[in-house]
């Protein structure tokens, strides 16, 4: 509801702030993703795991949904609580029923609201895996 007289308003129910300025208190931010670990190969067919560290920046708790994206598609989806300045690795078990059944190079990672780490991931066929270890 807003009053206006003149050159007087008031807009009263919903507090304002000026541009440029904070409102003082607790300070939410977005996780921020660390430490990618993951293989660069990995056979057709076979499962593998990633994982990185993440860490709330705040000055308050904070959940976040973290997604495990292949080839810029979401393969795994967690839920994370975490207390101001706290950090957790977070694993994702990859299985390869989600993934391509074809060898290629994709890139891969671990995604947050606004931040990520991402890598790239060759997928190779048996016999491509085995001589690359030779």
């Amino acid at each position: 509801m807003t009053f206006s007289e003149s050159n007087i308003s008031t807009n009263v129910g919903s507090p304002t702030v000026p541009p440029g300025r904070a409102i003082a208190g607790p300070e939410e931010r977005p996780f921020e993703v660390t430490n990618l670990s993951a293989p660069e190969t990995v056979p057709v067919g076979q499962s593998f795991n990633v994982s990185a560290t993440v860490r709330n920046p705040g000055d308050r708790n904070g959940t976040e949904e973290l997604q495990y994206r292949f080839s810029g598609v979401t393969v795994q989806r967690q839920t994370l609580t975490l207390g101001a300045g706290e950090s957790q690795t977070v694993t994702f078990e990859v299985s390869p029923g989600t993934l391509p059944s074809e060898p290629g190079t994709f890139t891969h990672g671990v995604y947050a609201f606004d931040d990520n780490q991402s890598a790239s991931i060759s997928l190779t066929n048996e016999n491509q895996s085995a001589s690359l270890r030779r």
